[in-house]
This record gives structure tokens, C-alpha cells and sequence, in this order.
């Protein structure tokens, strides 16, 4: 965020007995469409116990204090911290898979409609190759699929800082139909656990059901790489992403999103609540209209602005 956007950041530590207690970094936004705030990166904020989990709200609390911004959000974690002044949100959900049992027992554990879509999609010939080195190939198609939902991206840059830093932790799958790219996803790990994180697939290419290969795929790069779970990411509930990762066969676990209010006296919608506010479906029409390359200039100046959407 720094090297690519220009962000201000802070870095927090709890420290108890000379052993860290706790973490929790902050991207410090100022935004005409969201409002001047300061965010966690998705996770939230990973603390010990409460009382670590304190002492870092009341100097992130500070911080938005100090700057005069409007709020604090703790983005989608899996804990819900039970600390005085944060409002929550439970409008966001993930399904985690547990690969320890088995590839043969995550696909029986599938719902029937998703094991048929992947059937399909292994019949039209349809493949995957994994591989950041075809991050060129992807990152094309993935902005031209992020245009086509109104979604700004966070440019090539962005992506390829993360494949550069962290070339340990992130793996490219890539979906091919003959040698037509029709979409990918980046996922990341951390110890036992991968995570999808960035992905997009052309929606004229989705009667070919890449999205299905893509994800059995990346539970088999998982199981082969030797981790436990892997995450599917966030979803909103009763979405349609809901009820695609649903067919999965994961456990439903429920992401919390939680605010601390400084300069305003209501938390700012997320989810369905800021789908239907009137702004937000203009931007994304328009957004839909624009061409590729002006999306692609623009995207990085969006995305500064409101880094996690």
C-alpha cells in the first residue's frame, strides 16, 4: 500500500512481558466517497486476549482521535472483540474447507450441482496452470472482469509488488480454455491455511464453468502443498457468491466488521446496505461503461481511496 499507493500506514504492537501480545496494522484513507477513516487490512485486528486486544483499540482509537478522521474499521475477522465503543456488522460470512480427510471426501462433501459444473468443465477441456509468472497473461483478463462488475482494481502494480515480496506465500492459478486465458485467482497462505483472495474469470466464458475448475484446482494446489484449510474468502449472505461457495461442502464461519465512530454518529454501510444506497449503483454503472484502459488508469486512484471496497 505504501509503495504502490502512496499510503500512510501505522503499525501497531502489543507487547506483554517482553513477548508480543498482539498486531495490528492500519491504512490511514482520505476518500470524497467514503470519508477520512483509518482500516485494517482483512483479518482485523489479531490479538492474544482482550486485554491486548484493548490496548491496541485504545491507541488505533487514538490515532483516529489524533487525525481527525471519522472512523476506525476492523475488516472481517473471526473474532468479535467485546471491547466499549465498537459497532458490528455481520453482513459477511466465509466457508472454510478442511482438507485433512481427504480430496475424495471434500468432493463427496460437495453439493451435487457443484460436482456436476466441475465435470462439465473438465469435459470442455478447460485447464489450470499454476504459476506467478503468468501474472502478465492474467492480469489483463481479471481488470476487464472487475471492469464488467463496476469494481475498480488496484492496478498491475499492485499485483506485482505482492508476487515479488512475498513470492513464498502467493500462487497464481490461471484458467485456460485451448490457449484462451479466461480468468484466474491469486491465493495466499499463512502456516496451516490458504486463503482466495483476488480472483476473476470473463462472464461470457462462464457457461465453460471456469469458476468451478478454479476452485477444485485450488483445493488441490492446497492438499498438494501439504495445508490444512483453505478459506474461500468473504461473501455477503444470501449472495449469489454465497450459494456458489455454499456448494462446497465448508464450514459456514461468520466474519465480523467492526467500527469505532469519531466524527460521525453512524457506522458506514457495508454489504446489501451499500448496494442499495443510490451513489454506489451510479458509480457502478458508470464504472461498467467505461473502457478498459480508463478503468485501468483509474482503478489505482479508486482503490487508494477505498482499498478494501
Amino acid at each position: 500500500m505504501e509503495q504502490v499507493f502512496g499510503s500512510q500506514t501505522h503499525y501497531l504492537l502489543a507487547v506483554d512481558g517482553g513477548e508480543v501480545a498482539g498486531i495490528l496494522p492500519l491504512i490511514h484513507v482520505k476518500s470524497a466517497l467514503v470519508g477520512h477513516y483509518l482500516t485494517s487490512l482483512p483479518g482485523g485486528m489479531c490479538a492474544r486476549d482482550d486485554d491486548a486486544a484493548q490496548a491496541l483499540f485504545d491507541k488505533a482509537s487514538q490515532l483516529v482521535r489524533g487525525a481527525g478522521a471519522d472512523y476506525l474499521i476492523l475488516r472481517d475477522g473471526q473474532h468479535k472483540w467485546p471491547l466499549p465503543r465498537l459497532e458490528t456488522n455481520e453482513a459477511h460470512v466465509t466457508f472454510v474447507i478442511d482438507l485433512q480427510p481427504g480430496l475424495e471426501t471434500v468432493r463427496k462433501n460437495m453439493q451435487a450441482g457443484t460436482r456436476r459444473a466441475l465435470r462439465h468443465a473438465l469435459r470442455d477441456g478447460l485447464e489450470v496452470k499454476d504459476g506467478t509468472a503468468l501474472l502478465p497473461h492474467f492480469y489483463p483478463v481479471y481488470a476487464r472482469a472487475m471492469r464488467d462488475m463496476g469494481t475498480p482494481t488496484p492496478g498491475f502494480s499492485f499485483f506485482r509488488n505482492l508476487t515479488t515480496h512475498f513470492p513464498d506465500n502467493l500462487s497464481l492459478l490461471t484458467v485456460f480454455h485451448d490457449d484462451q486465458v479466461l480468468g484466474g485467482g491469486l491465493v495466499a497462505s499463512l502456516r496451516d491455511t490458504v486463503l482466495c483472495t483476488w480472483a476473476g474469470v470473463l462472464r461470457k466464458y462462464y457457461n465453460l464453468r471456469p469458476n468451478h475448475l478454479l476452485y477444485w484446482e485450488t483445493i488441490v494446489h492446497s492438499d498438494d502443498h501439504g495445508f490444512r484449510w483453505l478459506d474461500l474468502g468473504r461473501c455477503r449472505r444470501d449472495s449469489g457468491a454465497f450459494t456458489f461457495k455454499k456448494g462446497w461442502g465448508g464450514e459456514l464461519r461468520q466474519l465480523y466488521q467492526q467500527t469505532y465512530l469519531h466524527g460521525i454518529s453512524k457506522a458506514p454501510a457495508v454489504g446489501k446496505q451499500l448496494e442499495e444506497r443510490r451513489q454506489f449503483r451510479i458509480f457502478v454503472k458508470l464504472w461498467r461503461m467505461l473502457p478498459p484502459q480508463v478503468a485501468e488508469i483509474l482503478g489505482p486512484l479508486m482503490r487508494k481511496r477505498m482499498p478494501f471496497g
